[in-house]
């Protein structure tokens, strides 16, 4: 029997050998910081620099730091203690059955050596002569809406342009059936740079990863949870929104996802909706700032939020969104949370030029964690309960890696080019202010951004720099608002009487 090992194939003893020791790697942090998570390493007279600690996430049998950035390690799924069973239907052209089935024979192979994930995956591969996408949408319309069965329907295809994917990920939603799409023309090009290095693809780091990848994917489409929180102070008893807006032809579309974390670990997320019509908006504001959200619209996503989750025991609300931040939104918000503690975060991954440059290394490329904030809002913050601060998602990290043989310290970058940061604004109830450390609460909101962005389950090779809620609210907004009028119509309707998780997008 051969196994997976480093992405590449192993022998059955040395597997054992590998088994029975707990190995792993951790990022490890530039400075000590205390039960805060940061400490603050410079103040001159404009800015404070403060670095932050690595949030952890959760497996069943253990947390980590660097989880899942890499696969290597990987033993089990955090739900993977209950077998989860899920069934793929899955349609592929004839002439690229033989580059699709070897994907799979990879995710077989892991899944049937390694039990200790917990996943029963049953594929029906079917073979087609003409486009896979219309068999899928086929399969989806011809669906009941709810239906119960643990079904997965996928296809390999090229990218699906002209709106195709936002009609098949419309349609899941409305069948209740999650999709997978993969794509042929970059598992071609993962199988040609696999083959320019000598290897063949069951045996390339590239090609394997990629197969692991699908693989947590599809875990997720079936209902369950791949990793988690791995501490309780960021997430406990929160609810985290994600907001964001997608132009139509006639208004806007705003797209939310939430996320519910209980017991400091375990996380369910939601996705749900509505539109903005322009009538109502302040256009001047809109020409020189951008879109915004509305009181009205604001109140009406809470309110619905906060009903759902009323059984759940709750102390807060993190609201991230891409939109600007108007105070006709956080007096929506204040009027709708009354006596709930809210934090309020816009976040600005692009369309500025702001950059952070560490000097101590050899390309001049900053750490991941570190947060810059600027001094005129932590002077004024309990006046306007308002911090200005840039974080760094990406950049380098410290890395140490335990194997069989002994451990190992490098450095790693998360970046190609010069690392981009995140510009943060972070809003609390001005009469609330006074409550707030400033920089503790910038600190813990840089925190919960980094916990985030590792929380997504779509891409866990390389961290996306935003929170993951603000990913799938994208989505959804751009769902709606670039389907076509009558599907749109079916699709918010199906929204409005049902809560979706977010995994019919994924």
């Amino acid at each position: 029997m051969v196994n997976y090992y480093h992405g590449e194939l192993m022998p059955q003893r040395t597997l054992d050998q590998y088994m029975a020791k707990d190995l792993g790697e951790e990022i490890v942090g530039l400075f000590e910081v205390g039960k805060e998570g940061f400490k603050e390493i410079k103040s001159g007279n404009t800015f404070t620099i403060l670095y932050v600690a690595e949030p952890k996430i959760r497996f069943r049998a253990h947390s980590s730091t660097i989880f899942p950035l890499d696969f290597r390690y990987l033993r089990t799924f955090y739900t993977s203690s209950k077998l989860l069973t899920a069934d793929l239907v899955f349609f592929c052209k004839r002439e690229n059955y033989d580059l699709v089935n070897k994907l799979f024979d990879v995710m077989k192979t892991f899944l049937s050596v390694n039990k200790g994930l917990g996943f029963n995956l049953d594929i029906d591969f079917k073979s087609v002569d003409d486009d896979p996408y219309n068999h899928v949408v086929k399969v989806l319309k011809d669906a009941t809406e709810a239906n119960s069965s643990n079904t997965i329907v996928g296809a390999a295809t090229p990218r699906l342009g002209g709106g195709r994917y936002w009609l098949v990920k419309a349609y899941s939603i409305i069948a209740g059936i999650p999709t997978h799409i993969i794509n042929t023309s970059r598992l071609s090009e993962i199988v040609q740079e696999c083959k320019k290095k000598g290897v063949e693809p069951e045996n390339c780091s590239g090609f394997t990863a990629y197969a692991l990848n699908n693989l947590v994917q599809l875990y997720a489409k079936a209902g369950g949870i791949p990793w988690a929180p791995g501490e309780e102070g960021l997430l406990q008893d929160k609810v985290v929104i994600g907001l964001a807006t997608s132009p139509m032809t006639q208004g806007y579309a705003v797209g939310v996802a939430y996320a519910i974390a209980y017991v400091g670990k375990e996380i369910r997320s939601f996705i749900t909706s509505a539109t903005i019509d322009v009538a109502g908006l302040d256009m001047d504001m809109v020409m020189s700032r951008g879109i915004y959200i509305p009181k009205n619209v604001i109140a009406q996503l809470l309110s619905k939020i906060s009903e759902y989750v009323s059984g759940y025991r709750i102390r807060g609300y993190v609201i991230f969104q891409s939109p600007i931040v108007l105070e006709e939104e956080i007096e929506g918000i204040r009027s709708t949370l009354k006596g709930v503690p809210w934090i309020l975060v816009h976040v600005k991954a692009h369309g500025f030029a702001k950059r952070v440059f560490d000097t101590n290394t050899d390309d001049w490329g900053p750490y991941r964690g570190l947060c810059v904030i600027n001094n005129d809002y932590l002077d004024k913050f309990k006046d306007y309960g308002m911090i200005k601060a840039l974080l760094l998602a990406t950049g380098r990290i410290k890395l140490q890696r335990r194997s069989m043989e002994d451990v190992e310290s490098k450095e790693e970058l998360l970046y190609v080019g010069t690392p981009r940061p995140l510009e943060l604004e972070i809003f609390v109830d001005k009469s609330h202010a006074k409550n707030y450390d400033p920089k503790t609460l910038t600190a813990y909101v840089s925190r919960l951004t980094l916990l985030l962005d590792k929380l997504d389950w779509e891409a866990y090779v390389r961290w996306p720099k935003e929170p993951f809620v603000i990913k799938y609210a994208k989505r959804i907004a751009q769902i709606i608002a670039r389907v076509d009028d009558k599907t749109r119509e079916t699709l918010l309707n199906v929204l409005s009487k049902r809560v979706f998780t977010h995994r019919y997008i994924m």
